[in-house]
Order: structure tokens, then C-alpha cells, then sequence
């Protein structure tokens, strides 16, 4: 960070950009302003640090919650999501290995085609000459 002619340049993250480190230029005040929103007043303190599911704490106040609701531990299998296949037909009745024209017949898994060899640019590579 430096500070030339009331301006403050500073690096910051682009993580919209690949996380790609940037310079900004602000005037002093800008910069100020913009430091000071993250500076909390004094006996306050940031609310992800507080709470049901706080770090700290999670696994006694998920007990804790468990014992006073009556709720059952759950086990490792409630806690596995359903294959997507088994979802589509429990809540729309559609059978994703049915033909989907005849409804009869059956589709199987012959190969699995890695999506990048099928990319334009890696059949022919583009000319950098």
C-alpha cells in the first residue's frame, strides 16, 4: 500500500476474476470510508462467530438441540442423499433408464466420454505461430 498525492493504492483478490491479484487507486477519504465499515465499535462482535452452528460450540449445540426436541441421532444413512435416478422417479414417477420413446426398453451405461477431449479447441489446438 502506498499513498502519493491523496491517493491510496493498494493491492486486493479478484475473486470474480480467478483470484488474480489487482492494484486500486482511492482518494484518502474513499479508502478511509471503505476500511472503517469493517471496523466494528467496541464490545461488538462479528455475527458468524456467534450462534446455533458456530465453530466452537456446533456439536454440543446440535446435542444440546437434539436432546431438548426428543430427535434420534441421525445415522450415517439419513445423512447420504439419494441418487438423483431414484429422486426422479420417487417425485415424478419418470423411470430416467426407460426409453424415452417407447417407455419399454431399457438404456444402459455403455461409456463414460471425458468432457474434455470433445472441447473444439483441444481436437485442433488454435495456431500461435
Amino acid at each position: 500500500m502506498s499513498l502519493t498525492d491523496g491517493v491510496v493504492h493498494f493491492s486486493w483478490k479478484d475473486y470474480a476474476d480467478h483470484d488474480r491479484r489487482k492494484v486500486m487507486a482511492l482518494p484518502v477519504e474513499e479508502f478511509l470510508r471503505r476500511f472503517l465499515l469493517h471496523v466494528l465499535p467496541s464490545g461488538f462482535m462479528r455475527i458468524r462467530h456467534f450462534g446455533l452452528f458456530a465453530n466452537r460450540t456446533r456439536h454440543a449445540t446440535l446435542d444440546r438441540c437434539r436432546h431438548l426436541l426428543q430427535a434420534p441421532i441421525p445415522s450415517r444413512d439419513d445423512i447420504r442423499p439419494e441418487p438423483a435416478h431414484l429422486l426422479m422417479q420417487r417425485l415424478t414417477g419418470i423411470d430416467l433408464s426407460s426409453c424415452p420413446v417407447c417407455g419399454e426398453g431399457r438404456m444402459l451405461i455403455t461409456a463414460i466420454i471425458d468432457r474434455s477431449s470433445h472441447r473444439p479447441d483441444s481436437i485442433h489446438p488454435p495456431d500461435t505461430s
